[in-house]
C-alpha cells in the first residue's frame, strides 16, 4: 500500500473507530499540553493540526484555571520566549 492508500484508508476508517474518551492526572495532561505548545510551531503545521492543539491546550488551561501557578506557566508556554532548548 502506498502512502495516498494508506491516507484513504485511514480517512475511510476513522469514521468507525468511535468516540476516544481519555483520563489522565494533572500531571500528565500539563506534560502533554507542553508537548503540543512545542508541536503548535512547527513550521509545517496544518491548520486543522492546529485547530486541534489549540483545542486541547485551552481545555488543560480551562482544568487549571484554579491554580493559578500551574495555569500561569501553561500560558508562558504559548510564548517561544520561554523555550528551553537541550544541546
Amino acid at each position: 500500500m502506498n502512502e495516498q492508500e494508506m491516507i484513504e484508508q485511514m480517512a475511510a476508517e476513522m469514521p468507525h473507530a468511535g468516540s476516544l474518551n481519555l483520563v489522565m492526572s494533572p500531571m500528565e495532561a500539563f506534560r502533554l499540553a507542553g508537548l503540543v505548545q512545542l508541536a503548535m510551531r512547527h513550521p509545517q503545521i496544518g491548520e486543522d493540526n492546529f485547530r486541534a492543539a489549540t483545542w486541547f491546550v485551552a481545555h488543560v488551561k480551562q482544568h487549571f484555571a484554579e491554580c493559578p501557578a500551574v495555569w500561569h506557566v501553561l500560558h508562558m508556554g504559548d510564548d517561544p520566549a520561554h523555550d528551553v532548548y537541550r544541546g
